[in-house]
């Protein structure tokens, strides 16, 4: 867990760089999947490191890791440029239990 951005631990100094949506600002909550909301059917889709297992943390990518030369490299949905939903890996969206590359 130790791994996992600040952010998505709760702590402050990457909240800026969260997309919006995992800000709690409303424009792109509608986009995000269920299981980021807090409702309950898609957690156990949602991949381990996300549930704080960390098994898999070391396929996640680098950006998602924190390693933050990375984030311009980012899709623009984690950079909370929202019409690019559609354009998730389907991890994100639920799709498969496993983070692949």
């Amino acid at each position: 867990m130790k791994l996992v951005l600040r952010f998505v631990r709760g702590e402050g100094t990457h909240m800026k760089q969260a997309p919006r949506f995992v800000r709690g600002e409303g424009a792109h909550m509608k986009q995000a999947r269920r299981f980021l909301r807090g409702e309950g059917t898609y957690m156990k889709q949602a991949p381990r490191f996300v549930r704080g297992e960390r098994t898999h943390m070391k396929l996640v990518p680098r950006f998602v890791r924190g390693k933050k030369i990375h984030m311009k490299q980012a899709p623009r949905f984690v950079r909370g440029k929202g019409t690019h939903m559609k354009q998730v890996p389907r991890f994100v969206r639920g799709e498969e239990t496993y983070v692949k590359i």
